[in-house]
């Protein structure tokens, strides 16, 4: 067969292949663009929900607090969706119809979490709080993004408090330091970190710093002025020589914290762990529930995402999202380990948006936001 013939027929066969794959690659491309703007859109919108309930947590005044929290969130709901609907005008989405792909929105809090989504009647509503709670005997044990805790017993009263590890510690008082400013003897002033001691006996909240074996209060000018009255000085030389210069307002709240937690923690382990070493609530040096691999720490992050997980499974599978879902199955992504600790110890928006047509596919994403506000 002649060379000529051979191309002809190369050519007749590897055109349409190359057609077909040249096509195949471009749609590829013109997929992973599109994911990657529905991505950034989608992040973005999360990320201007958070910042805006941060705004609103720093300007809450109301003391009731569950009904201030449901504001909050749904002001940052409808942060989220403005959003969306200003970035996706362009591609001719509004947000009626971005509901539709928005199956939900969950805001992990400290003690719990709400889920944003639609009900039964097809009305979007923001579901009623769920906590962080397992049943251990007869107790419910609502856990936290850190070692405080809410037991509830059969007969509805609870007891809550901080877990502590060191419940036979001696605490030990701490000479409190300050940073102020004074007159050297060449008459400069100086920085200096001082101790002091906080004292009532005026009838004032004086502080008084001990440098060089004197003492000093505050002057009206804001720099040290030395201590001229005998009774103060002995006072506060007495208070010196017993180790006690401390602030005693502060430490009366410690004593008061540092009491209550170890009266507590003694409480859930005789009660709720039933004082078994292998139980996650057995709280002692081993098991500190402060150390992020105790024993405690694992269970309570276990509780947290099972919790999360299950309850964003389900609301997902019952998810009606409109006509789309005759040819779409919401569904749960796999989220990863380092996704899912951000989650369990902070306070998240996790949005999801799912089912949008691409080029060859359906678009499923998801956003995880941390609120940085401490």
């Amino acid at each position: 067969m002649k060379l000529q013939t051979l191309t002809v027929i190369f050519i007749i066969i590897m055109l349409p292949i190359t057609m077909v794959v040249s096509q195949y690659i471009e749609t590829q491309i013109s997929t992973i663009n599109e994911q990657t703007q529905y991505d950034t859109i989608l992040n973005n919108a999360t990320y201007d929900a958070i910042k805006a309930l941060e705004l609103n947590q720093v300007n809450s005044s109301s003391s009731n607090v569950v009904t201030e929290k449901r504001r909050d969130i749904e002001a940052s709901i409808n942060s989220f969706y403005n959003s969306m609907a200003s970035s996706m005008g362009v591609a001719g989405y509004t947000k009626e119809d971005l509901e539709s792909y928005i199956p939900c929105l969950v805001y992990t809090l400290y003690d719990g979490y709400y889920i944003y989504t639609k009900n039964n009647d097809g009305k979007y509503i923001l579901k009623p709080y769920v906590y962080y709670t397992e049943q251990v005997g007869e107790y419910s044990v609502a856990y936290t993004l850190d070692s405080y805790i809410i037991v509830t017993g059969k007969n509805g009263q609870t007891k809550s408090g901080y877990l502590c590890a060191g419940i036979n510690e001696i605490y030990e008082e701490e000479s409190l330091k300050e940073y102020v400013e004074y007159y050297n003897k060449d008459g400069n002033i100086e920085v200096k970190e001082l101790q002091y001691v906080y004292r009532d006996f005026t009838g004032q909240n004086i502080k008084y710093y001990n440098k060089d074996g004197e003492w000093y209060s505050l002057g009206i000018d804001g720099k040290l002025a030395q201590v001229n009255n005998q009774t103060y000085i002995n006072e506060l030389n007495n208070n010196m020589n017993n180790n006690n210069v401390i602030d005693k307002s502060a430490k009366s709240y410690v004593d008061k914290y540092k009491n209550e937690e170890n009266s507590f923690t003694k409480w859930v382990n005789e009660n709720i762990a039933k004082n078994d070493n292998n139980s996650p609530l057995y709280i002692n040096e081993s098991n500190d529930p402060d150390a992020y691999n105790s024993l405690f720490n694992v269970h309570r992050r276990e509780i947290i995402q099972k919790s999360i997980k299950s309850n964003i499974e389900s609301t997902l599978f019952h998810y009606n999202g409109g006509t789309n879902t005759k040819t779409f199955e919401f569904k749960m992504p796999e989220l990863d380990e380092r996704e899912w600790d951000k989650i369990i110890n902070n306070v998240n928006l996790i949005s999801f948006m799912q089912g949008i047509p691409l080029k060859n596919k359906y678009y499923m994403g998801y956003s995880v936001v941390t609120n940085t506000r401490k």
